[in-house]
Parts: C-alpha cells; structure tokens; sequence
C-alpha cells in the first residue's frame, strides 16, 4: 500500500469518527437538553454515598506539587415512577459541565476536593428520603434531580473536531496545500 493511499485512508477515517462523535453529541445534547419542560416525580433515594478516587497528572505543575489529587464523589441512586412504570437512576445532573474544572460526563456524580463537604452533601439524601426527579416525559427513563440544561461546549468540541476532519481529508486529496494555510505562512 502507498504512502498517498495510507494517509486519504486514515483522513477518511478522522473524517468518518469525527461524524460519528459529532452525531452521538447531538443525541446526547437533544435528550439531555429543555429539562425544564420535564414532568416531575417524587423519588425514593435508594443510596448515596461518597467514592474517593485518585487523579493522576502526567506532568507536575511546580516542584513541589503532587503528582496526584484525590477527589471525592458523591454518588446516589434513586427510584421513581413515571406512567405507572418504575425506574431508577443515578443522574444528579444531565450537564456535564457543572463539575467545575473536574466534570464527568455521566452525571452520576458530583466531585468535591475535601471528603468532608462530600459527606455533607451524602447526607441531604438519606436511604428512604423521598426527593424530587425530573424526567424527559418522551423517555422516562432518562431522569435527573437538576432542571439545568444541557451545555453546548460538548457539541462545540465535536464541530471542531469535524473541522479538523474535513481539513485532513482536503489535505490528503490534495485540495488544499498545507503550505498555503493561513498559520503557515511566514510574515
């Protein structure tokens, strides 16, 4: 196979996975977003609890800094009824930005620096609690204890990606010389 041949492959494929993330963000985006529309439920907290885990850096920031951080989620599991139908979940929050700088895209958990604060916020859903779930009424069984709605920086992200998809097939067919890119060009 020929150098030409293995890089129009391999920019197809950038092209075609970049589709692909961007295709599954909008699905993501589409259920998780208008959650203020939802229907409502009261829920039954079935657990919560607090998961310690430690984050491991590649590079130190200084000197002195550790090479890791521990980081303390809190996680819980509720029970709802929606239809006559009953479900659970684990979702807090259907945005997965609301973390801060420490967000997982799940939304089963909520991170916190000090076990302490973690333990505080456990202990607001108590085993047998009855709180209140949110659900999307055209899929019960996506639900959330948050009414915010979903961010748009994972789509942003996917379209970039899709950007750098399109660039690389352009290159590799020879559309565009990578000489001729605007960042490229000496003053």
């Amino acid at each position: 196979m020929n150098s030409n041949l293995k890089k129009k492959l391999v920019a197809i494929a950038v092209f075609i996975l970049a589709i692909a993330v961007l295709i599954s963000s909008i699905s993501k985006y589409l259920d998780r977003s208008n959650t203020s529309s939802w229907k409502s439920a009261t829920g039954i907290v079935l657990f919560s609890g607090v998961e310690e885990r430690t984050i491991y850096r590649k590079h130190r920031q200084n000197t002195f800094s550790p090479r890791s951080d521990n980081v303390y989620l809190q996680r819980i599991e509720y029970a709802y009824q929606a239809d006559g139908v009953d479900y659970t979940s684990k979702n807090f929050n259907l945005n997965p930005n609301s973390g801060g700088s420490l967000s997982y895209l799940d939304g089963t958990s909520r991170p916190f620096k000090t076990k302490q604060r973690a333990k505080e916020e456990a202990n607001k859903y108590k085993k047998g609690t009855p709180i209140q779930v949110y659900y999307n009424p055209d899929k019960p069984n996506i639900a959330t204890l948050s009414q915010k709605n979903a961010s748009l920086i994972p789509l942003l992200f996917s379209l970039g990606f899709l950007g750098f998809g399109v660039l690389a097939v352009l290159i590799a067919f020879e559309q565009i010389n990578p000489e001729n890119l605007p960042w490229r060009k000496n003053s």
